[in-house]
């Protein structure tokens, strides 16, 4: 999969991957970095020690990869989309809801508390399956993943406002057992701003904003902000090493 996105987006840039010297940046999990980290960089660094050859639509591709900078997941985006929350509060709690895992990280004076990293692995298909089988059980009627999605981004529906409300009611059951669980780590998310990200947190903005445990949020709505952060965060540690 990293040569397929490396070669699209090479394609993407108009860039010819072939005799290039690669550094990758990419990411791991905030309750997963401190452990895996430096495995996860051995992995890519030992699988590509000859070099990087392979062919993609028949057409052959070598080029060697440098280095590779593993950031944690969530601080990236953050770093890259709201910096200037740094500069204002020495804590930012930040909340990526994904489909697999809802993962939580403190930031401290612009650097990750490592000691405060949750992955929680009752994501957004979790709620999905849940909200399926309750209106299945209940109504008798099946919905499918883009049903849910629909009521919840409060798109146009046919659905009966009794199942609408439902659906909203359990996803805002649902947010509040994330956030009773975050709390024994983060007693309370009203004494600093809270960071939310990944395509859960846009399908559950309405309860997020509806929610009394958080006094100041912000979002981060481009799906794409962690791949965009690793980037970014690459990029700065190029330049520094190089003295830019």
């Amino acid at each position: 999969m990293t040569l397929f996105s490396l070669d699209l987006e090479a394609k993407e840039r108009e860039i010819t991957l072939s005799g290039k010297d690669i550094v990758l940046g990419v990411g791991l999990p905030p309750a997963d970095f401190g452990q895996q980290a430096p495995g996860f960089k051995k992995y890519f660094m030992e699988h590509s020690k000859h070099g990087i050859s392979f062919r993609f639509n028949g057409k052959p591709i070598n080029c060697y990869l440098k280095d590779v900078l593993v950031s944690p997941q969530n601080f990236a985006a953050v770093m890259c989309y709201k910096a200037s929350l740094f500069r204002q509060y020495r804590t930012v709690n930040c909340i990526d809801i994904g489909d697999g895992t809802v993962d939580l990280l403190v930031i401290r004076k612009g650097q990750p508390d490592l000691s405060v990293r949750v992955s929680d692995r009752s994501g957004m298909a979790i709620l999905r399956s849940e909200i399926s089988n309750s209106i299945q059980q209940n109504y008798g009627i099946h919905l499918e993943s883009s049903d849910v999605e629909q009521v919840l981004m409060q798109e146009a529906t046919i659905l009966d406002e009794e199942v609408v409300r439902e659906i909203q009611k359990m996803a805002g059951d649902w947010m509040q057992r994330i956030i009773n669980k975050f709390h024994a780590y983060v007693p309370d998310f009203r004494t600093n701003p809270a960071v939310f990200l990944g395509g859960g947190s846009l399908l559950l903005k309405q309860q997020i904003e509806k929610s009394s445990d958080f006094k100041y949020i912000e979002f981060i709505e481009d799906i794409r902000a962690n791949a965009v952060g690793y980037e970014k965060m690459t990029a700065l540690h190029i330049q520094k090493r190089q003295g830019v």
